[in-house]
């Protein structure tokens, strides 16, 4: 084959290497390397697959998501193509010649520095080098290119600076197709640590100083794959969901179909092709791979996931030498830990001296068809397979393409202040610390797609098991010798500090996280003095097409892809990091950039927005702990809990199979006994129990349409030790403190061969709590309660509260499962907090109603009832936290309360919630006869006020004359109204949403504005509550206490009032 003229002009900073004719010998020698890859047409030997026709999945289908897939059209003619190569150049002089170089002296390969001589470029082909001993570190400067010929070539180096110059091993227009091997060589020095880093050009290819780095080999495609059906121990066929030009003697991985993935219970099969054929007695798209050696695990493909399978195998190859790459000294298995003595856990994750590329800088990196095999240097800053360090916007110019990383002791490849650079199409397997990295957190705009991120491994000791039930974790602090970046003791596939990048059909499996997004309110390290962006308030520009799975193991709360975690600079300029529920991750997620420490204005909100999404076998798939995020087209299957999601929330499309077909998945991980009472938390709760979705007890806004359940039964009971405790939707309900407003909403639940009598769950039996009671749901349709239209679900620990109809309207469910369903085209429900006592309010949360500590009493106070009901004993049961959520029948229905010590001197009704602006309701007291009162709305104490700006920061409310003005003003009127029955001694007052930051504008009251953060999808509305405006009522009656005035003895026989004029 003959390339065309040399029309590269950027490739060779020598103006004489420009637009040369092809020296005839130099052709020559390009012909004789090696052959190009095709496609594997062949037909493979039907009787090797005829058992799988009909039984397989194709072309990566899944039942709801859509995975994006790499076009391969284009590879045969990029692999044949070989235009503008740099080995063919007329100018290139061979390193052999001793005319090459100064003093006509080759260097030898004895360690010493070698320089490629001035304005010179020199070629290295197969006659070149000493290929066993090591050559010192060369280097190439400005006007200087060493290039590698298409030839069969090993180098032995201790590392290659481009200080300026170029390093040619083929271009972006030329694959080079022979084998060449890099081989960077050096032990570890003394003292290593976050300040004492070695050069960049030791035992490693870095580019300075506007170098160029091109390394380009022959494009295997795709890089990685699917199962087609499942793989099972013993076999040595394996079928893939494509056609490849992988070759026979290359080797290929088959991820890991368990829950757990680490040293210590490693399922993954690394395994060599001993030939590949098409299986289109399957389909069309259908490879047969036959193995050199049997699979060693199980590894499932049904239709519901399946296990990727990844090219490892390069012809061009960078590596650190066998000698000092490895330190791994502990054992890969430990056993026994503060929990249990026979569960075991990794006892440290590998580590080692590799080699390393870096391009900084204006320096430029590309590479693509390369191997990275024993790259990285643990614990050495900066040091990674393949590293675009502070490039700026200059990161346009450099990417990592169709390559593969496995055996890495210090991730896979990072992204450190540079912006759009791409990553795509690569294989990373077996990889310490986190793998794809965003290092800093101002690295924006950069594209992560097709990647394939497997075997991650954690540095340090795994989560401490006494925390694993625990929202909360320790926080880690920076070590400067043995953990320089904290986060890797959560080491995920995907490490996202700034989410304003693009992550596109992405696969991660094990690590701590598939992908993990931590809160970074300031960015970190080089970039700790930026102070115009808070990283972790950046929109996600764009998760599409992305799976995870075997991941969030080692902690209850960890998910296959994980929001949440706090990482952050402390006062002495160390960084800390704490994996667990910090503060709210990514809690001001905005549409533009805020300078740190600042806040988001809420028409700048913005949503984390996850499409077509699967994560599978975890504890938890999707855990987000942030404040407002979409999640759209997302399968969550074989999970403790499909997704746990945090603040205003869309779920759509969602399809969680609680159980799958996917029997062989070896359980109670990392425990060997069958006396599974004896292993750690950590090895049996994800079997014990399973949830297809859990709502929160405080403070959320979500909304889930259009999803379906399915095999949500306990039937695996038969297959799994204990396992017993399935329910499609959990409540939480175990706290006295946190408890629920107006939070969730549902249209359009399916449920598929699940168990109906255990639909619905509370997390704790307990009664008696202040979240129990309080748990509600509007199912807009009634699919998700089964009822024949919108139905308001209701605890049915709370009395008679929620059974606002009674039979047949409102109906108990079965089989224990606490709940009140009624069924009404016009039920609603709305939420208030009342205060009356603020010295006890404030003791919430320590020596009275507490989160989950149930010896700390939440004792009675009083009760609330529906206007017209039963004895008032029958309602709700109010406690010092005194949230009040419950179901309205009507506009101007509402709600009597009453306490047990009489009447409020001043009562404050805040955190007012309505499903919109327009709904209201009256709230009834007792009083004692002849009380007068003086009633104020008020905004949130930073509401303002000018000549320029008259908003109304405060509205007294009208006293009406009798009920039915009192109905009047508040149904047509302002609604600024109260009204005191003398007679009956009740005061009626009128309860409605006020925003916080005004009541109104120009000098006029507005009681139908809409909330600015009202959250509004498939066409299902929340109203968030508000958290600073109120309504004081102040009266003048007499405190038998400083707080109540008595009623007498009416009060225990108290019955509701009809709501009358």
């Amino acid at each position: 084959m003959v390339c065309g003229p040399l029309i590269f002009a950027s490739l060779f900073v020598a103006a004489n290497a420009l637009s040369l004719p092809l020296e005839p010998a130099r052709v020559a020698r390009s012909i004789k390397s090696a052959s190009i890859p095709t496609l594997n047409n062949q037909e493979a030997d039907p009787k090797l697959y005829s058992q799988y026709i009909g039984k397989t999945t194709q072309n990566h289908w899944s039942e709801v998501v859509v995975f994006p897939r790499p076009d391969t059209s284009n590879v045969a003619n990029e692999n044949n193509a070989q235009v503008n190569c740099p080995h063919l150049n007329v100018n290139l002089k061979l390193w052999e010649s001793a005319s090459t170089w100064p003093n006509s002296t080759v260097p030898p390969a004895d360690g010493q520095t070698i320089t490629i001589p001035a304005n010179t470029s020199v070629l290295i082909s197969s006659a070149s080098l000493d290929q066993v001993n090591t050559y010192g570190t060369i280097t190439v400067n400005a006007g200087s290119s060493l290039v590698f010929d298409d030839a069969n070539v090993t180098m032995h180096t201790n590392g290659i600076l481009i200080n300026g110059g170029s390093l040619w091993l083929g271009s972006e227009t030329c694959n080079l197709k022979s084998y060449i091997t890099i081989v960077l060589h050096g032990a570890k020095p003394a003292n290593v640590n976050l300040t004492n880093v070695p050069a960049v050009s030791v035992k490693g290819i870095a580019a300075i100083n506007g170098g160029t780095l091109d390394i380009h080999g022959v494009t295997y495609a795709p890089t990685w794959t699917r199962l087609a059906a499942t793989a099972r121990k013993g076999e040595k066929q394996i079928l893939i969901q494509d056609v490849v030009n992988w070759e026979v003697g290359q080797t290929v991985l088959i991820t890991t179909t368990a829950t757990k993935d680490s040293r210590d219970f490693n399922q993954n099969d690394v395994a060599v092709i001993a030939s590949i054929g098409l299986a289109s007695g399957i389909g069309p798209a259908v490879s047969l791979i036959t193995l050199t050696t049997p699979l060693l695990y199980n590894h499932y493909g049904g239709s519901e996931y399946q296990a990727e399978v990844g090219l490892l195998s390069r012809r061009i190859v960078v590596k650190g030498d066998d000698q000092n790459s490895n330190l791994t000294t502990t054992p890969a298995v430990c056993v026994g830990d503060a929990q249990s003595k026979v569960s075991i856990w990794p006892c440290g994750a590998p580590q080692g001296y590799g080699g390393h590329i870096i391009a900084i800088g204006s320096a430029i990196g590309r590479a693509s068809g390369l191997e990275l095999f024993q790259m990285g240097q643990t614990n050495v800053m900066g040091r990674y397979p393949y590293h675009i360090h502070q490039a700026g916007q200059n990161g346009i110019n450099s990417y990592l393409k169709s390559s593969s990383i496995h055996q890495s002791f210090f991730r896979c490849m990072s992204v450190h202040g540079s912006h759009n650079v791409t990553i795509s199409n690569n294989v990373a397997f077996d990889i310490t610390g986190n793998c794809f990295y965003l290092e800093d957190g101002i690295e924006e705009d950069n594209t992560f797609s097709y990647n394939l991120a497997a075997h991650i491994h954690f540095l340090g000791a795994p989560t401490n098991p006494a925390n694993y039930w625990s929202q909360y974790l320790d926080t880690v602090m920076q070590d400067p010798v043995n953990l320089i970046v904290p986060t890797d003791v959560a080491a995920a596939g995907f490490y996202i500090t700034n989410p304003k990048n693009s992550f596109l059909g992405n696969a991660a499996s094990g690590g701590w996280a598939g992908f993990s997004f931590p809160s970074l309110p300031a960015p970190i390290g080089l970039a700790a003095s930026v102070t115009g962006i808070t990283p972790s308030a950046r929109p996600l520009k764009q998760f599409e097409g992305n799976s995870a799975h075997s991941s969030g193991f080692w902690w209850l709360n960890a998910g296959g892809v994980y929001v949440g975690g706090l990482l952050k600079t402390e006062a002495n300029g160390a960084t800390s990091y704490n994996p667990g529920r910090v503060i709210s991750a990514l809690a001001q997620t905005c549409s533009t950039p805020i300078a740190t420490g600042t806040w988001c204005s809420v028409e700048n909100y913005s949503w984390m927005r996850f499409n077509n999404t699967k994560v599978f076998l975890g504890n938890k798939g999707l855990m987000h702990w942030g404040v407002r995020v979409e999640v759209v087209q997302y399968e969550g299957h074989d999970l403790g809990t499909s997704a746990s999601v945090f603040g205003q929330v869309w779920i759509d499309k969602m399809l969680s199979i609680c159980r799958t077909n996917n029997t062989l998945m070896p359980f109670i991980s990392g425990c060997p006994t069958t006396s599974w009472w004896n292993c750690a938390s950590r090895d049996i709760s994800y079997w014990t129990g399973f949830l297809g979705f859990s709502w929160y007890d405080v403070s959320q806004n979500h909304i889930i349409s259009n999803s379906t359940f399915r095999s949500c039964t306990d039937k695996w009971s038969s297959v799994l030790y204990n396992s017993n405790n399935m329910a499609v939707w959990q409540f939480l309900t175990h706290s006295d403190q946190f408890v629920p407003g107006i939070m969730q909403t549902t249209r359009n639940i399916v449920y598929q061969n699940c168990n109906l009598d255990k639909l619905f769950k509370f997390s704790m039996t307990d009664r008696s709590t202040v979240s129990g009671r309080l748990q509600s749901w509007l199912d807009f349709d009634g699919s998700a309660s089964l009822s024949s239209g919108r139905t308001l679900m209701g605890s049915a620990w709370a009395n008679e509260w929620w059974n606002v109809y009674g039979s047949p309207a409102c109906r108990l469910t079965t089989n224990n499962q606490s709940l009140w369903l009624c069924t009404n085209d016009q039920i609603y429900e709305a939420s208030i907090l009342l205060t009356a006592d603020p010295a006890q309010t404030a003791l919430i949360g320590t020596t009275q109603c507490s989160n989950g500590i149930l010896s700390i009493a939440c004792p009675t106070i009083g009760y609330a009832a529906h206007l017209g009901g039963k004895n008032i004993t029958n309602g709700l049961v109010i406690t010092a936290n005194t949230r009040i959520t419950g179901p309205v029948v009507a506009d101007g229905s509402g709600w009597f309360v009453q306490y047990n010590k009489g009447a409020p001197v001043n009562l404050t009704v805040s955190a007012a919630q309505f499903p919109t602006e327009k709904n209201y309701i009256t709230l009834v007291l007792p009083y004692p006869v002849g009380t007068t009162f003086n009633v104020t709305a008020r905004a949130a104490t930073w509401c303002y006020t000018s000549k320029w700006t008259p908003n109304v920061c405060v509205q007294p409310y009208k006293q009406a004359a009798n009920l039915t003005t009192f109905q009047t003003i508040q149904s047509t009127g302002s609604g600024a109204v109260y009204y005191f029955d003398n007679t009956a001694g009740l005061l009626y007052v009128n309860i409605m949403q006020l925003l916080d930051n005004q009541l109104g504008t120009n000098n006029v009251f507005n009681r139908n504005q809409v909330n600015p953060q009202q959250f509004t999808r498939a066409g299902l509305t929340i109203n968030p509550q508000t958290s600073s405006s109120s309504l004081v009522i102040n009266s003048n009656c007499i405190p038998v206490d400083g707080v109540f005035c008595s009623l007498g003895n009416s009060t225990a026989k108290f019955t509701p009032p009809k709501l009358t004029a």
